[in-house]
C-alpha cells in the first residue's frame, strides 16, 4: 500500500511537471509576441521623442507611454523567466552573500512589523548562479510573505549544504542527485488550502485582489530555479504559514571570483553601409528602416527568410551586414543565415530575437552569425551593435 502510495505521488508530481512545462511553452510565446509589440511602440515613441522640441506638450504624453510600457515590459520579464527564455549570466556565487544583500534591500522596503532572520550555514557550498535573478527571485518570495502577513511576522531565510540520492529522484519527480546547497524561505503567515498550494505556481494565478497582483510573482520564482536546473517544493497549510525550499546545485571546485564590474559607454557613429533588415514584423521592418537611414546607411529589407535569402542572392556583393530574425514562419534566421553563408562565407549576420542571449545567442553563433542583441532593444543599442559588428574582425 505504501509503494502504491509513493507510485501514485509520483505519477500526480510528473503531471504537474509536465502541465508546467506546457504552459511555459506557452507563456513565451506569447511573451516574444508581446516583445515584438513592445520593441516597435518603443522605437516609434522613442524616436517621435527625438523628433519634438523640449517645450513640446507632447513630450508628458510620451513620457506616460513609456512608463507604462516599462511596467509590460516588466511582465513580458516575468513570462520570459517562467517559461525559461530570459537571458541569464552564469557566474559562480556565494549565496549566502546574495541573500544577505537581498535583506539589506528589503529591510529598506518592507514595513517593520516583518522581522527577517537569516539562518545562513558558513559552510555553504558556492552556486553556479546569476546573481540578478537570484535577487529578483529572493525579492519574489519576500514580497509574496510580506502580502500574507499583514500584521507582521517572520520571514526565515537559511542555507545548508545537502546531498541527495536516488531515493530523492524516486519521490521527487525532476530532481536529480548530487550535492545541493537547500534555501529555505519560510513566512509565518496566514499559509495556503490544498487546492491553492496545486496551483501555486502557475501564472496568472493569484488570491490577491483585482490589481494587487499579476500572478507572476511565483511562476517567475519556478522560472528561475529550473533554469538553474534546481529543484523548488512548496509547503503550506492554513494558519501555519508557508515555506518553500529551493535546491540549488553546487558549483564544482574553484574559487569565488570577484565580479568584474564592466561599465561600456555606446559611442554611436553613423554610417553608409548597406543593412539588410530581415524581420516578419512589418512595423520593426519600417522603424528599423528609418533609424538606419536617418544614420546615413543604405537599408534593404524583407518580410521573410524566402525573400531575404532571394534578396542577398542579388544583392550579395552590396550587403555589409544582414540583421536577422530569429523567429520567423516559413525559414526562420537560423537556416536563411547558413544559406546566405554557403552563397558568401564572409557575410555578417548580426541576429535579434525576443529570447535569451545565452539559449539563442550560442544557437546563433553556431549559425555562423556574428553577434546577438536581445529584444526589445533601444535603437541606440541597435546602432551601437551594428557599428561593432561592421566595425570588428570576427571571424
Amino acid at each position: 500500500m505504501a509503494q502504491e502510495e509513493r507510485d501514485k505521488k509520483l505519477q500526480s508530481q510528473l503531471l504537474q511537471a509536465q502541465k508546467m512545462e506546457s504552459i511555459g511553452i506557452l507563456s513565451g510565446g506569447i511573451a516574444h509576441d508581446f516583445n515584438n509589440l513592445l520593441h516597435a511602440m518603443g522605437g516609434n515613441l522613442e524616436f517621435l521623442d527625438e523628433k519634438l522640441s523640449k517645450d513640446h506638450p507632447g513630450k508628458k504624453r510620451v513620457k506616460a507611454i513609456q512608463n507604462s510600457m516599462d511596467r509590460a515590459a516588466h511582465l513580458v520579464k516575468q513570462m520570459l523567466l517562467f517559461s525559461r527564455k530570459a537571458d541569464i549570466q552564469i557566474q559562480v556565487l556565494d549565496l549566502n552573500l546574495e541573500i544577505h544583500d537581498a535583506a539589506k534591500l528589503l529591510e529598506r522596503s518592507i514595513p517593520k512589523m516583518v522581522n527577517i532572520e537569516l539562518i545562513l550555514d558558513e559552510n555553504a557550498r558556492p552556486i553556479n548562479a546569476d546573481p540578478i535573478q537570484v535577487e529578483q527571485m529572493l525579492l519574489n518570495l519576500a514580497t509574496n510573505a510580506v502580502d500574507v502577513m499583514p500584521d507582521g511576522g517572520r520571514l526565515i531565510i537559511e542555507t545548508t549544504n545537502v546531498t541527495q540520492d536516488q531515493n530523492f529522484v524516486r519521490t521527487h519527480a525532476g530532481g536529480k542527485p548530487g550535492k545541493y546547497v537547500l534555501m529555505t524561505v519560510s513566512d509565518t503567515g496566514c499559509g495556503m488550502d490544498k487546492e491553492t498550494l496545486q496551483h501555486v505556481f502557475e501564472p496568472f494565478f493569484t488570491t490577491k485582489e483585482v490589481g494587487k497582483g499579476t500572478g507572476l510573482g511565483l511562476a517567475s520564482v519556478y522560472g528561475i530555479v529550473k533554469a538553474h536546473d534546481g529543484y523548488i517544493t512548496c509547503y503550506s497549510e492554513v494558519g501555519q504559514g508557508t515555506t518553500f525550499k529551493i535546491y540549488w546545485p553546487a558549483a564544482e571546485q574553484g574559487e569565488i571570483e570577484p565580479d568584474e564590474i564592466q561599465t561600456e559607454q555606446a559611442v554611436l557613429q553613423d554610417g553608409t553601409e548597406t543593412i539588410l533588415v530581415v524581420d516578419d514584423d512589418d512595423e520593426i521592418r519600417d522603424l528599423i528602416r528609418e533609424f538606419m537611414e536617418d544614420s546615413g546607411y543604405q537599408v534593404l529589407d524583407a518580410a521573410s527568410g524566402e525573400q531575404a535569402l532571394e534578396m542577398f542572392k542579388e544583392h550579395a556583393r552590396d550587403i555589409d551586414l544582414v540583421l536577422m530574425d530569429l523567429n520567423m514562419p516559413g525559414m526562420g534566421g537560423g537556416e536563411c543565415t547558413r544559406q546566405m553563408l554557403s552563397i558568401d562565407p564572409s557575410v555578417k549576420v548580426l541576429v535579434a530575437s525576443g529570447y535569451s542571449a545565452v539559449g539563442h545567442g550560442k544557437q546563433a553563433s553556431g549559425y555562423g552569425a556574428r553577434d546577438f542583441i536581445s529584444k526589445p532593444y533601444q535603437m541606440r543599442e541597435i546602432l551601437a551593435k551594428i557599428r561593432e559588428v561592421l566595425d570588428g574582425d570576427q571571424r
